[in-house]
């Protein structure tokens, strides 16, 4: 880690992502942490505008250790740690948000910001499924849910239209009728967010 640290943290820094290295005879996650707390401490949010990707979870879990050790050796009350995301998870778009849209693609609209659409999903949600709607955190936790599940829907290029058609249908027919209300819902909230 042998860079000299950045003047600002403006926006134009983050057009160019900074890749830095660690030697492989270091521990990866206490000289991680050393060497960002000092090159990106400010006063609010130095840490917090970073964006770690980490191999797998447990490096995510030991490099939250780290920071957590690094604060207590300076006596620090709080510290807001960076965004960490894990390289090879399957919601790796929705932890990034719109962290990686400025590069290469000018002419790609910005993603939605995650929370933004966990809360209007979540609003959708309710206004489709009515007084059964869950509340709180389980409708959160469902507009979350429903949310990847059109994103990979999307990906394997199936729309609403599909879910209720024949062919599911036949599948499904032998369900419960709640299972073919969940699906039905599903398609409602999916067309309505594609509109």
């Amino acid at each position: 880690m042998s860079r000299a640290p950045p003047k600002c943290c403006g926006v134009a820094d983050a057009r160019h992502p900074q890749i830095y290295s660690i030697a492989a005879h270091r521990g990866f996650a206490d000289a991680l942490v050393a060497g960002l707390v000092p090159r990106y401490r400010e006063a609010e949010f130095g840490l917090a505008r970073l964006t770690l990707l980490l191999p797998s979870s447990r490096a995510q879990r030991i490099v939250t250790e780290a920071f957590i050790r690094h604060a207590g050796e300076e006596d620090r009350a709080g510290l807001l740690m960076p965004r960490m995301a894990v390289v090879g998870d399957l919601d790796l778009d929705e932890t990034l948000g719109a962290l990686l849209d400025p590069l290469g693609a000018p002419d790609i609209p910005r993603a939605i910001d995650p929370t933004r659409r966990w809360l209007a999903l979540a609003r959708l949600i309710g206004e489709e499924m009515g007084s059964d709607a869950p509340k709180g955190a389980t409708l959160l936790r469902l507009a979350r849910e429903t949310g990847a599940t059109m994103d990979r829907l999307l990906v394997e290029g199936i729309g609403p239209e599909e879910l209720i058609g024949d062919n599911v249908l036949q599948l499904v027919g032998d369900l419960s009728a709640h299972w073919q209300a969940s699906l039905r819902t599903f398609a409602r909230v999916q067309a309505r967010w594609l509109a």
